[in-house]
């Protein structure tokens, strides 16, 4: 069950108290704290990566199961100083593109006028056969 639910008879309920230390935790964040610090501040007592996970799931703003505790603005907050903050501490790598290998098409074909078959199976063959030099890779 996610921290700030509570199961009823059956259906998901918000836990009234975890609500508001998640309500806390965000408004903590948004206003400058680091995720430990903020959880002490809201009084939630959990790892650093769950702390992180609380702040992407998007079920806190409700969902089909799930009531909603966050709004939408406070959500996109967190996760814009998220990102910037990893951005800042060099956590976000983007990835290095690949070079891509240099191909040289060289090759000839004899243009030679042969009367070819209408086969297209023997057309295929005379015209692979008229290949002087195959594709070289890399020139």
């Amino acid at each position: 069950m996610l921290y700030g639910y509570k199961m009823q008879n059956g259906e998901i309920m918000i836990d009234e108290q975890q609500a508001q230390k998640i309500q806390l935790f965000f408004d903590a964040y948004n206003s400058g704290c680091s995720l430990n610090e903020a959880a002490k501040k809201s009084g939630i007592n959990k790892t650093h990566s769950v702390l992180g996970r609380m702040l992407r799931n998007r079920h806190y703003l409700g969902s089909t199961l799930y009531p909603q505790i966050i709004d939408e603005d406070t959500f996109n907050l967190a996760e814009i100083t998220r990102q910037k903050r990893a951005s800042a501490l060099g956590r976000i790598k983007e990835p290095i593109p690949k070079a891509k290998p240099v191909v040289s098409y060289d090759f000839i074909i004899n243009t030679s006028k042969t009367k070819v078959s209408k086969d297209p199976y023997e057309q295929a063959e005379y015209i692979y056969s008229t290949i002087e030099r195959k594709v070289s890779a890399n020139g």
